[in-house]
């Protein structure tokens, strides 16, 4: 179980594991999180700081870096609660102008930050604390602190400025109305129930009845950034609909995700320490308890981090679905039609709700987005959990990352027995590669090849490894984080793309029971030659794309190295067909390289294939269609390579080879070429005419 340890509750947890305990259940203490044993969630801050990640993303998003400059915030809660009062506290730039909770009001109209901030965290820190204790002296002009029953609350010249009103007196509950509606930069959720509602929605759907008279619709909403450290501060087609007016938020389950991930890590861990404490690896239950505490700093920075790539990769996906939406569309039918989404009960719009997002430059909703992201994980790790390839050894350094670096290091943890083990290599292989490819990687490839879940990430984490991916990432967001995070999210698809490329061939080159994670042994080598080939004997044209890509990298402010890096992927994509060819064939790497390009050259494969990604499916049997097309493309390209391996000269000849193919086929070849010219200079492309050219190419070889 995982249980918010939060004051009032964490005895429960206490209570729970105790019968655990007591009556043997091999979780031990390790069933309820939290309790006097756990991580105390409050003290570390987890959930606000979670929060916080998303938070300090959405400015960072519009160029603002709120660690370093000063934005005025209204706030839903006290300094006593765990994440209003941590939150609250997280940034020294903070200019609190309001806050309330289910008793008080806190106004502040021109806030001074470094006083301000200190008061909270003596507040924070006083056990018990209530706006009321809050120093008057230290509010600026105007403001003060109410109650919420109030009846009659005289507003001043500058509380009418602030919320932009001409009232002479208003109600506590109008008074949060107008606070809700206030114009600010941040809206911070830290409390207890749901103040914003879908302009559609009725007091009874939303199920709150202590919050109706305060409660505002979400077009009234005026705050550029909403962070949701409690839950339920708006309802979902609140937040869908607060998204297409422009604010930026994702959803309370994204947001203070911290917290529930810290709770995970915690009993994981215990779990892990029990086994150790039985084998006396530690001496005892008190010192286990002791190296826990220990371990809390770094199982939070664990956390964060996961915080940080969830709101990346929302925010990857909104960019995504701003330039074609369909992709984001078939997720939606294949988690429905997978019986794992209910859209209806998710409240996720329809393709036609999401086409007219798509045409006001809205894309998918980020709080759609983050609800897709949830069941997109959910859908892979249903489908590879059950795999024995859990067990391979590669996937021994995902579990071992799981836990901190100070276990590692004091623990030979690969030796270490967990019993869940299996679950947790799936959960974090899971997470890095949705993180990474996105929501939409499952649609894009099931629109060329059908193939299952676990193919999928097998190949994804083969080619991430071998390709060395993760170090150009890294270099990606220390260039650009606090420079131009939509910059880094550009070069990432970069990135990505190339990746969705090469797992499409693999998948169409290799049979389910072919696919491995020991691939990576065998083809690290291969591909560090084939890098270092490439750039010694580019083509005059791939040398003048290369610099092109290359500059332009660099226009974005990207390092030489950086550039350089980035703009070799684009030419790497063909790199495994040449590489098996080479294997297959026995033939040397340049000169496998060397076949290929000409292959390509002489048949235009390179521009079908590009024709072919772009043809846009109207039915399913049109994409069924596309993706044989695509396999077809694939498999006649490999077919002619061993062909004109076979002709007749000398062994590595290939140019006299290629010479002797052409002349024996020349009559088919002048028609094939008329044909293809024909069909480059077509008004449209279409399905019916990549297949008679690949079935003309399927006629040399008979």
């Amino acid at each position: 179980m995982v249980v918010a340890a939060d004051k009032g509750t964490a005895h429960l947890s206490d209570t729970a594991n105790k019968i655990s305990m007591k009556r043997g259940f091999w979780l031990q203490d390790a069933f309820a999180s939290g309790g006097s044993d756990g991580y105390d969630h409050k003290e570390v801050g987890i959930t606000a700081r979670g929060a916080w990640e998303s938070v300090k993303l959405h400015f960072l998003e519009q160029k603002i870096d709120i660690q370093t400059t000063e934005f005025t915030v209204v706030g839903i809660g006290d300094m006593a609660g765990d994440v209003f009062g941590n939150g609250m506290l997280l940034s020294k730039y903070i200019l609190l102008k309001a806050a309330f909770n289910h008793i008080h009001i806190f106004i502040d109209p021109a806030p001074q930050a470094a006083s301000s901030w200190k008061e909270r965290e003596r507040l924070f820190l006083t056990s018990g604390s209530t706006w009321m204790d809050y120093d008057r002296q230290l509010i600026s002009l105007g403001g003060g602190i109410f109650e919420r029953t109030a009846k009659s609350i005289v507003l001043s010249p500058e509380m009418k400025s602030m919320l932009a009103v001409d009232l002479q007196e208003v109600t506590g509950e109008r008074l949060i109305q107008l606070l809700l509606q206030c114009e600010v930069d941040l809206l911070w959720n830290g409390g207890i129930g749901t103040y914003i509602m879908a302009s559609g929605e009725t007091a009874h759907q939303v199920g709150d009845p202590a919050n109706d008279q305060v409660r505002v619709d979400a077009t009234q909403a005026r705050a550029k950034v909403i962070g949701e450290g409690g839950n339920l501060g708006l309802t979902q087609l609140a937040r869908i609909e607060a998204a297409s007016c422009g604010i930026l938020l994702n959803t309370d389950a994204i947001d203070n995700s911290g917290g529930v991930d810290t709770s995970d890590h915690e009993v994981n861990i215990k779990i892990l320490l029990d086994s150790l404490v039985r084998h006396k690896k530690i001496k005892s239950r008190e010192a286990r308890n002791q190296l826990l505490q220990n371990l809390a700093e770094e199982v939070t920075e664990l956390c964060l981090q996961d915080n940080r790539l969830q709101g990346q990769i929302i925010s990857m996906d909104n960019f995504r679905s701003r330039s074609d939406i369909k992709p984001f569309q078939d997720l939606i039918h294949h988690l429905t039609k997978a019986e794992l989404l209910n859209p209806r009960t998710e409240f996720i719009p329809n393709d036609k709700q999401l086409e007219l997002y798509f045409s006001d430059d809205i894309g998918a909703p980020r709080p759609v987005l983050a609800v897709l992201l949830s069941y997109t994980k959910m859908f892979f790790y249903k489908e590879i959990v059950k795999s024995e390839t859990l067990h391979d050894p590669y996937l021994e350094s995902f579990y071992i990352n799981y836990f901190p670096k100070k276990l590692q290091e004091q623990f030979e943890l690969s030796k270490e027995d967990h019993p869940l083990r299996k679950e947790i290599i799936g959960t974090v292989l899971i997470n890095q590669t949705i993180n990474q490819a996105g929501i939409t990687l499952l649609p894009v490839v099931m629109a060329v090849i059908d193939k299952p879940a676990l193919d999928i990430v097998i190949v994804y984490t083969v080619m991430d490894h071998v390709f060395e991916l993760a170090p150009l990432r890294e270099q990606i967001m220390s260039e650009f984080h606090s420079r131009d995070i939509n910059a880094a999210y550009r070069l990432l698809q970069r990135i990505e793309v190339f990746l969705q490329n090469i797992l499409i061939w693999m998948l169409i080159r290799f049979d389910s029971h072919q696919l491995s994670f020991s691939m990576i042994k065998n083809l690290e080598k291969p591909i560090h030659s084939y890098k270092g080939i490439l750039q010694a004997d580019m083509t005059a044209s791939q040398q003048s794309r290369y610099l092109r890509e290359m500059e332009a990298i660099r226009t974005m402010g990207a390092s030489q190295e950086l550039a350089e890096d980035l703009a070799l992927l684009v030419f790497l994509e063909h790199s495994l067909e040449v590489i098996y060819l080479s294997q297959e064939a026995q033939l040397p790497l340049n000169v496998s390289l060397d076949l290929s390009r000409n292959i390509s050259d002489l048949f235009k494969f390179q521009q079908l294939q590009t024709h072919l990604v772009r043809i846009e499916p109207d039915t399913e049997w049109s994409k069924k269609h596309r993706g044989l097309l695509m396999q077809q493309a694939q498999l006649l390209k490999q077919k002619l390579s061993e062909s004109i391996i076979k002709e007749e000269g000398g062994e590595a000849d290939f140019t006299r080879k290629i010479n002797s193919f052409k002349e024996k086929h020349h009559g088919n070849l002048i028609k094939y070429f008329r044909d293809f010219k024909q069909f480059e200079h077509s008004d449209s492309f279409e399905l019916s005419g990549v297949a008679v050219l690949l079935n003309q190419i399927a006629t040399l070889l008979l």
